[in-house]
């Protein structure tokens, strides 16, 4: 039912009279793709639906294999069928289907009407520079041309093949950077030195490539690794530049501007405001992306998380929980990796942290998180660390007027050792070094002014938010005072 789901998601983004045309609506195969779509039913639901009986009837089973083959052909139908799109992926689907037409027709020896979808196919082709699709339709004409005894026209493709398939290389390396890339900063975008070298070695490597191939492509992803490496610079007028520079590219090429380069660019305007303290735009950036993700995507779960750490800067933990508690619902969430559905829980607590502070909240259960064998804790300079500057808090609630901060100081200073040389993120450097000195003194009320007062005149220096920092690092350790005191 799943690969059902999953055709319907994309079949429903377009006419609907499509689905009309090959599933009318009184069929059984139509009433299965309903159950399955409109009412979310199981195999068990919709066999007992249809045929009053179970899935491993094979009525049902036979029904099911032929929905999704017929499922197949209405999306190379409909793709077919739409020849205005701007959008360079959709162009690429489309071109692949009449590619596909063709190699049917010269398998029959039928070369007219195959030669005329071949040249429009390549004027479209040229216009949005798609080598790869180039490519292919010239080994087709070549074979044509072949095949009619045509020995120069056959000579002229063999040509431009060996011309395309040079550069085609150049773009299927530059992409295999940005597929690289894309990999290393699946889970959390590290700011450490090895970090930074992967992205100026990756940099360097499109750069000479952009210079073998001036392609929009090519272009795109030099400023994608550009930007990814500002970030993991921490410069941010840089990283706000090569934004800006994306953006004008699409705008001159508007094939690149597919729906999920949209998200990419809308997400990255979002992370740049959240860097530089502009929360409300940063917010409206996270909104634009909303509209344009959805659960069934699995590209909403990453924006939703950015949400929740706006509004935990906000100081709107409610709206943050309200949202926590919308994706810990969602179906799909049980299908995330591990490491993913580990973030939504530290922020479960960080935000339950805020609530507990304000007073209308508690810490209850937060002990969990520690003792269930994390998954993120292989992540040392990312996740990990936020779970552990959550533990003073934890023991402090955990255990009341008799806690004792002591051991958790040297655990940081082993770890500080051990994994944060270097480490790329100042401010959470500070905060850390800040919660060591509370922990020392146990979080004595005395010690207040002098700690807190430290850590605001070294945050000054820094004044953009690391990546890590959910809750402001100030507001953090101002409450760290106020629940020890309040055990007082």
């Amino acid at each position: 039912m799943d690969l059902i789901a999953e055709y319907a998601f994309v079949l429903l983004d377009g006419p609907t009279r499509v689905l009309d045309m090959y599933l009318p609506k009184k069929t059984k195969m139509r009433k299965l793709f309903d159950l399955a779509v409109q009412k979310g039913l199981d195999d068990k639901g919709a066999a007992k639906m249809i045929y009053a009986s179970r899935p491993s009837d094979k009525r049902y089973l036979m029904l099911k294999r032929n929905l999704i083959q017929k499922l197949a052909e209405i999306y190379v139908f409909s793709t077919l069928q739409n020849r205005e799109s701007d959008d360079y992926l959709q162009i690429k689907s489309e071109l692949l289907a009449q590619t596909l037409l063709v190699e049917r027709l010269l398998n029959k020896n039928v070369y007219h009407n195959a030669e005329k979808i071949l040249k429009k196919a390549l004027v479209r082709a040229e216009r949005v520079e798609l080598l790869g699709e180039q490519l292919q339709i010239a080994l087709k004409l070549r074979d044509m041309y072949s095949m009619q005894g045509f020995p120069d026209k056959t000579s002229e493709q063999v040509i431009k093949i060996e011309e395309l398939m040079a550069k085609y290389a150049v773009l299927e390396r530059v992409e295999g950077y940005e597929k690289l890339l894309d990999s290393k900063i699946k889970f959390s975008l590290h700011k450490s030195p090895a970090m930074k070298i992967f992205c100026e070695e990756l940099l360097q490597k499109t750069q000479e490539a952009h210079q073998k191939l001036d392609s929009p492509f090519v272009k795109y992803t030099l400023f994608y690794i550009a930007l990814i490496k500002a970030f993991v610079d921490n410069n941010f007028v840089a990283y706000g530049k090569w934004i800006e520079k994306m953006a004008q590219l699409v705008r001159e090429f508007p094939f690149l501007f597919t729906p999920a380069r949209k998200i990419q660019l809308f997400f990255h305007h979002a992370k740049y405001y959240r860097g530089i303290r502009e929360l409300e735009q940063a917010r409206d950036y996270g909104e634009r992306c909303l509209a344009l993700t959805a659960y069934k995507a699995y590209n909403k779960f990453d924006v939703q998380l950015f949400m929740v750490d706006i509004h935990l800067k906000l100081g709107d933990y409610r709206r943050a929980n309200a949202i926590i508690h919308e994706v810990l619902k969602v179906s799909q969430f049980s299908h995330l990796h591990e490491v993913d559905k580990g973030k939504w829980e530290i922020f479960r607590y960080y935000t339950a942290l805020l609530a507990a502070g304000s007073g209308e909240g508690d810490f209850e259960g937060v002990e969990r998180l520690f003792e269930k064998g994390y998954p993120a804790r292989r992540d040392k300079l990312a996740a990990n660390i936020q779970v552990l500057l959550l533990k003073p808090f934890v023991e402090i609630v955990r255990e009341g007027e008799e806690y004792d901060l002591l051991n958790i100081a040297h655990n940081f200073q082993v770890y500080r050792h051990r994994h944060l040389r270097n480490f790329g993120e100042p401010r959470t450097m500070l905060f850390y070094e800040a919660m060591v000195e509370a922990c020392m003194v146990n979080f004595d009320k005395a010690h207040r002014p002098e700690i807190i007062e430290k850590l605001n005149r070294a945050l000054s220096d820094y004044p953009q938010f690391d990546e890590l920092e959910l809750i402001p690092y100030d507001q953090l350790l101002a409450l760290g005072f106020q629940l020890s005191s309040a055990l007082v």
